[in-house]
């Protein structure tokens, strides 16, 4: 890891555990905005047939209808969730940037290049749609679709096996990640309150070693 990695590790840390709260309201924005992705995903789904003539069943689907599905689908996402999440993370990121002293928003200086990385391979981007892939494939044997050919698949089916191994990814990780997250949140504020303490110089333990000798007085 290079020493710019270094340093941009370090500030997200820092910013963390001076700015936890701050941390906390992005983390549940971030939440929040993906239940609704997928409430109104699930709603376009429910409407296509009557909005964009979809048909049924997966095998009857065009490429233009799916091009037009997906755009659909993007653009009632950016209507009902984009545009309010941005705007309330761009509130909370200006709060944030207002009540910071100078020396901080320089430490913070977003452009600063050096400390901009490009995501790599190694960052492991591809394991979750891997164990979610793995999760969709049990979960269509288990109803019985695993010899179904496609073109006898009903669309709302196969949407709605994409968002059971969606769900059962967040119950088998999403809490041990939780607890991992809250754990080294609580450590990180442990270490800030141990380094604000009472220096060791200073200490009780160390008043006898600090009382200069008397020299005995001449007669």
């Amino acid at each position: 890891m290079s020493d710019n990695e270094n340093e941009k590790s370090d500030l997200w840390k820092d910013f963390i555990r001076d700015y936890w709260k701050f941390a906390l309201i992005g983390v549940a924005g971030i939440v929040a905005a993906f239940i609704a992705g997928v409430f109104v995903f699930l709603w376009r789904v429910d409407v296509a047939p009557a909005v964009l003539g979809t048909p049924p069943f997966i095998g009857d689907w065009s490429v233009k209808l799916c091009i037009l599905f997906f755009l659909n689908v993007l653009l009632w996402e950016f209507l009902i969730v984009g545009i309010p999440f941005i705007s309330g993370l761009g509130a909370v990121f200006g709060l944030w940037w207002y009540r910071l002293s100078q020396e901080e928003k320089e430490k913070y200086d977003l452009k600063d290049k050096k400390h901009k990385r490009k995501p790599t391979v190694k960052d492991g981007g591809g394991v979750v749609p891997f164990v979610m892939a793995i999760f969709w494939f049990v979960i269509v044997a288990y109803n019985g679709y695993w010899d179904t050919p496609f073109s006898s698949w009903e669309f709302t089916i196969f949407v709605s096996f994409m968002i059971r191994a969606l769900i059962w990814f967040l119950i088998i990780f999403g809490p041990p990640a939780l607890v991992a997250l809250i754990w080294w949140l609580r450590r990180e504020l442990s270490r800030e309150e141990s380094a604000v303490g009472i220096p060791a110089e200073d200490s009780p333990g160390n008043e006898a070693g600090n009382i200069e000798a008397v020299e005995p007085e001449e007669d």
